[in-house]
């Protein structure tokens, strides 16, 4: 986290780039939200879907997983978070 805070203020002239919850969140007893534990969801699916249906599922997936999909979406996170 200090290195991306160091890359930040030298990125954004001074600024951390992380809001002050961020920087007090105790790293090691933060918890992933649900939302992004995407390959745990899907394990839990395998025992209920056929081949065919975690195939389709996998495909659905993997167009939410492009860079050019999550770029974007990062960015519009990022940039809340920072101007919070």
């Amino acid at each position: 986290m200090e290195l991306d805070l160091a890359v930040n203020r030298q990125l954004h002239k001074g600024k951390g780039g992380l809001s002050k919850e961020l920087r007090e969140m105790d790293l090691d007893s933060a918890e992933i939200p649900a939302h992004f534990e995407l390959f745990e969801a899907r394990s839990g699916l395998e025992k209920h879907l056929s081949r065919q249906e975690l195939v389709a599922y996998d495909k659905v997936l993997a167009k939410y997983l492009k860079q050019d999909v999550l770029i974007p979406k990062l960015k519009r996170d990022i940039y809340r978070d920072y101007n919070m």
